[in-house]
C-alpha cells in the first residue's frame, strides 16, 4: 500500500477485550493510574489472607473452599453484569461490599472486574467520547464465546460511525461455565439487520476423514447456524474411533491401554499425543496412570507447569531453603516440604520417575 499507510497501524489496538478495558481505566480515569491486575494465585492469596476480615467462613466450612467458591461467584456477578444493590442484605451481598472495598484499598482489580469497571466508566459522556470518538472498525475474534459484560462493551463501541465485525463459531462455544452466551452470534444478523455473513469452510488442518466425523457430530448440536466443514489436505489411512467412558479411572486406563498398543506396534512414544481441554483440570489422572505405567511424557502448556515431576520437585527445593510448607494440589492441604539430605528411596515418586527416564 506503499509508505503511507504505514503509520496507520500505529492507532490500531491487538489484544484480549481484558487489555482493552484496562487500558482505558488505565489512560480515562485517573483513580486506576496506579491499580494492578491480580492472577488467580495472587487472588487467592489474599482472599486467604483477608479471610478474616471479609467474614469468608460464614460462606462455609474450610479454609480454602470458601475461597475457591468466592472466586467462582465474584466472577459470576461481574461477567453477568449482576448489579450488587440486588444482592444487599444477603451473606453474599455482605462480604462482596467489604471484598470491593478491600480491593480498592489494595489498589487492586480482578479480571472480571476490569470489563465492569470500565463499562462504569463509559457511562460519564465524556470518557465515552474520548474512548469511541477516534474508533473505526471493531473486529471480535472467538465471538462465541462472549459473555454478557462483554457483548455490553460491544454494543457500546460499535455505535456509529463503528463498524463491527465479528468472528467465531457457534459449533465450538465451549464456554458457558465462564459465562459466555452463544447466543451472541446465533441472534448477530438478528439484532443487526443489514450484517452480511461470510462462512469459513475451508479446514487446512485435518484430513477428510476426521472433518466428515466433526461434521456428522455438529450435526447432532441443536439450534445451531447451518454450515459444513469442508476438507482441504489429501485422505491418508488411519483410524477414528468415538467412544466414551464413566468415570476418569476408565478414562486414563483406555487410554493408557492405547499408548501401549500403539508402542508395540512400532510407534515412538514421542509420535502420540494427547490433547486436553485443559491441561491444569484434565491432566493430572492420565499423568498418574503414566507414571504407574512407566510411561515416558512431557506435560506441554503453560497452565499444566507444575504438574511437569521435575518442575514440582524444583518448585519443593526452594520452599524447603526457607523452612516452608508445600502443597500437592492447588487447593490442597500443606505439609513439610521434603528434606533433601533424605535418601533417594525417601523422595517422591514423580522425583524417581523423572530420573528413570532421564
Amino acid at each position: 500500500m506503499g509508505t503511507t499507510w504505514l503509520d496507520r497501524l500505529g492507532p490500531m489496538f491487538v489484544g484480549t477485550i481484558h487489555a482493552y478495558c484496562f487500558r482505558i481505566l488505565q489512560n480515562h480515569v485517573p483513580r486506576y493510574g496506579n491499580y494492578d491486575v491480580l492472577d488467580e494465585h495472587r487472588h487467592a492469596g489474599l482472599l486467604s489472607r483477608e479471610y478474616r476480615a471479609l467474614d469468608l467462613s460464614r460462606l462455609g466450612p474450610r479454609h480454602w473452599k470458601p475461597i475457591q467458591d468466592w472466586m467462582r461467584t465474584v466472577d459470576v456477578i461481574g461477567n453477568e453484569l449482576i448489579d450488587p444493590a440486588a444482592l444487599a442484605g444477603t451473606p453474599v451481598g455482605d462480604v462482596y461490599a467489604a471484598y470491593r472495598g478491600m480491593l480498592d484499598r489494595y489498589h487492586f482489580l480482578t479480571f472480571s472486574l476490569i470489563i465492569t469497571c470500565a463499562l462504569d466508566a463509559l457511562k460519564d459522556p465524556v470518557t465515552f467520547q474520548r474512548v469511541h470518538g477516534p474508533l473505526r472498525h471493531l473486529v471480535v475474534d472467538e465471538y462465541q464465546d462472549i459473555n454478557p459484560a462483554q457483548e455490553r462493551l460491544i454494543e457500546l463501541l460499535a455505535t456509529p460511525p463503528v463498524a463491527l465485525t465479528v468472528v467465531g463459531d457457534d459449533d465450538q462455544s465451549i464456554y458457558q461455565w465462564r459465562g459466555s452466551d452463544v447466543r451472541n452470534i446465533l441472534e448477530f444478523t438478528r439484532r443487526h439487520t443489514g450484517a452480511a455473513t461470510v462462512t469459513l469452510a475451508h479446514n487446512r488442518r485435518s484430513r477428510p476423514r476426521i472433518v466428515d466425523k466433526a461434521n456428522e457430530f455438529a450435526r447432532t448440536i441443536p439450534n445451531r447456524l447451518e454450515k459444513a466443514m469442508e476438507a482441504v489436505r489429501t485422505d491418508a489411512p488411519h483410524q477414528v474411533v468415538p467412544w466414551m467412558a464413566a468415570t476418569d479411572g476408565e478414562e486414563v486406563r483406555t487410554i493408557a491401554d492405547t499408548i501401549e498398543r500403539l508402542h508395540t506396534e512400532g510407534f515412538a512414544y514421542r509420535e502420540i499425543a494427547v490433547l486436553f481441554r485443559s491441561v491444569r483440570t484434565s491432566a493430572p489422572p492420565l499423568i498418574g496412570e503414566l507414571r504407574a505405567r512407566g510411561i515416558p511424557y512431557t506435560c506441554a502448556g503453560r497452565t499444566g507447569l507444575f504438574l511437569q515431576p521435575e518442575v514440582a520437585l524444583f518448585g519443593e527445593i526452594f520452599t524447603w531453603f526457607v523452612d516452608g510448607e508445600w502443597r500437592d494440589e492447588r487447593f490442597g492441604e500443606t505439609r513439610p516440604a521434603i528434606s533433601m539430605a533424605s535418601s533417594p528411596a525417601s523422595m517422591p515418586s514423580s522425583a524417581m520417575t523423572t530420573r528413570s527416564q532421564s
